[in-house]
């Protein structure tokens, strides 16, 4: 019988996590489930941890390659030996809160239109202590204006339906890093997507961590996904991976050292492709007041994008004081 999901993993030199995360899935409330973990040629106590839960639980299983494949092909060995409808992504050093599948699948049958569902997630230390709540964003307006900027969900949270990942191909094995925001980005046109509120994850971060040891390395790929999504948008040949990075330092304010004439070609870059962007979706006043303010505003205790850096460029200033873009 085909289990309900099939959650996925891949795992290289995973020993100082990997029994307390695979733990955190097999003692799930929601027990439907098939969980594959590949070793991507581990040489510590990985394959030892491995072969002890698979002996235990039948719901584990192992596949290890001849060689090393490296992550994100690994990634796509697990989603091909999979048999569910859905697919739960779990990182190797991350935890999946006890009610996690179970939420996730209820969001789904009350919400047949979605094909992708992430949460909030929580963010651990090394020892597992608590250090900070991430909120997401949770509409599918808000989120496909976000995803043109950074990645808003958190892979280690994310419940998304098989036959999506089949359509575009499952995830871009060129890429090292960032492969999860691409993998979303093809998803996203033929889907609707949303973010939990609540946190169904914990997010480990340590030294080791992809996040922590290649931030440069992912960031550029990062940047690279963002800048192919504004061009389709946009309708162009292409968008320079340095307007994107400085309309993300901008949209995140963090705009000290940059010139004010690159500031302003930013701002305009921003209209267009707010203008774009509504063309392409039904958006109510509503919404576009909580865009605006998600593309143009700092966290809410510090000045507006318009007051901060249009200050120094006044003469250049395409946006009214509440966000309205002047024609």
């Amino acid at each position: 019988m085909t289990p309900a999901a099939s959650v996925v993993m891949a795992v290289h030199n995973g020993e100082p996590y990997l029994a307390t995360a695979i733990h955190s899935i097999l003692t799930q409330s929601f027990e439907d489930f098939e969980f594959i973990i590949v070793d991507d040629g581990s040489t510590d106590a990985t394959p030892a941890i491995l072969a002890e839960h698979a002996r235990l639980d039948s719901r584990v299983q192992v596949i290890s390659p001849e060689r090393h494949l490296g992550f994100t092909p690994a990634l796509n060995v697990a989603l091909s030996s999979s048999r569910s409808p859905f697919i739960v992504r779990q990182d190797a050093d991350d935890l999946s809160h006890p009610s996690r599948l179970e939420t996730q699948f209820r969001a789904f049958s009350e919400n047949d239109h979605l094909g992708l569902v992430g949460s909030s997630y929580d963010v651990i230390d090394v020892d597992g202590n608590h250090l900070k709540t991430e909120t997401l964003e949770t509409s599918d307006t808000t989120l496909r204006w976000l995803g043109l900027f950074h990645n808003p969900f958190c892979h280690s949270a994310v419940m998304v339906r098989r036959d999506l990942i089949d359509r575009v191909g499952g995830y871009n094995e060129a890429l090292a890093f960032s492969q999860d925001f691409d993998l979303w980005a093809r998803i996203m046109p033929y889907t609707r997507v949303a973010n939990l509120e609540a946190p169904l994850v914990s997010w480990r971060t340590h030294p080791h961590a992809i996040s922590t040891r290649r931030r440069v390395q992912q960031q550029r790929i990062s940047d690279e996904i963002s800048a192919r999504q504004m061009a389709a948008l946009l309708k162009v040949e292409k968008v320079t991976l340095s307007e994107v990075e400085v309309l993300r330092r901008l949209v995140h304010g963090h705009d000290d050292g940059i010139i004010e004439e690159h500031k302003a070609a930013a701002l305009s870059l921003l209209r267009r492709l707010f203008s774009a962007f509504e063309k392409t979706l039904d958006i109510t006043d509503c919404e576009r007041s909580r865009l605006v303010g998600l593309g143009l505003i700092f966290p809410s205790t510090r000045e507006t994008l318009m007051e901060r850096v249009w200050r120094k460029a006044s003469n250049h200033l395409p946006l009214g004081r509440k966000g309205r873009f002047i024609d």
